[in-house]
């Protein structure tokens, strides 16, 4: 009996430390997971304040742009409101910018003096001049169409300016004698620039009338757009680019004179002058005729 207790006691012992071995083994394993557990909550907190913030900053952000927007939309209510209070001296912007676009440039350079100095140059500034006018003048246009206080034309039928001449016929002469004045205009400098040539004067001749004769196709583009738009500015077009060119046969004559030209094309400039100036008068007293036109049509 000794014996057999003697052998059972050291069993009893070791499975007495198994299972204390195993009960330490499972705390830890309890504990390691509830630390485990307590990790993961600690990052989704933290991830759930990451998407917090950056919700934040998305929603700041969206709350700029509406300010932004909004701040642009009331200098806009502003800009429009001011416009509309000032709209009735709007007219007023075609004349100041177009005066400016004549006056300034040749104020501040001297054309005969770029001549002088580098003949291309002087050419490539004549050139300048004249097409800064034509933006000026298209700037005066749209200004005066978008500003005078006339009445919208439909879109069918014949422009109210059009009136009974396309019906009952154009006064004797005209239009054929306003398109032999221009044809003679545009004949006349261009026979004085082949003679110039053939003389040995083009170096003086071309700056005095190639811009001339570029601007009257100019003239001649621009009615037959604001003619084919139904713009009621149309019969202004001869008026402004005719008193220009007035002034561009007087600059022609200057270089000339500057320049050592000939009696011979300070001739046909003067010539030209005179041709230029019956063209206006035809052009202008038809005028009359074209106000009765354009109240009679928009009465009816």
């Amino acid at each position: 009996m000794a014996t057999t207790l003697s052998h059972v006691t050291p069993r009893v012992v070791r499975l007495a430390a198994t299972s204390k071995a195993a009960a330490a083994a499972a705390g830890e394993s309890d504990s390691s997971i509830v630390e485990g557990n307590g990790t993961a909550d600690q990052l989704n907190t933290r991830l759930e304040e990451g998407e917090e913030a950056e919700e934040g900053d998305w929603s700041s952000r969206a709350a700029a742009q509406r300010r932004v927007k909004k701040d642009v939309a009331s200098i806009r209510d502003k800009i429009a409101s001011f416009t509309e209070k000032q709209s009735k001296y709007f007219w007023l912007g075609g004349p100041i910018l177009i005066t400016t676009a004549i006056v300034l440039p040749s104020a501040a350079v001297s054309l005969v003096a770029q001549l002088q100095k580098n003949f291309l140059l002087g050419v490539a500034t004549a050139f300048g001049f004249d097409v800064l006018f034509v933006l000026a003048a298209d700037a005066f246009f749209v200004l005066t169409d978008k500003t005078g206080h006339h009445q919208r034309v439909s879109s069918e039928g014949p422009p109210p300016w059009i009136g009974p001449w396309e019906y009952t016929g154009y006064p004797a002469g005209e239009p054929a004698l306003s398109k032999a004045v221009s044809f003679a205009g545009v004949a006349i400098a261009a026979a004085t620039l082949v003679l110039s040539l053939l003389v040995g004067k083009l170096g003086i001749a071309l700056p005095a009338l190639g811009p001339y004769l570029a601007l009257i196709f100019a003239q001649l583009a621009y009615e037959r757009l604001m003619s084919n738009d139904r713009l009621p500015v149309y019969p202004l077009v001869p008026i402004v680019y005719t008193v220009y060119r007035f002034r561009q046969l007087a600059r022609g004559m200057e270089l000339v004179a500057a320049m050592g030209g000939d009696w011979f094309l300070s001739t046909m400039l003067r010539v030209l002058m005179v041709v230029w100036t019956f063209y206006l008068g035809v052009h202008l007293s038809q005028l009359p005729w074209l106000y009765s036109t354009w109240n009679s049509n928009r009465a009816t």
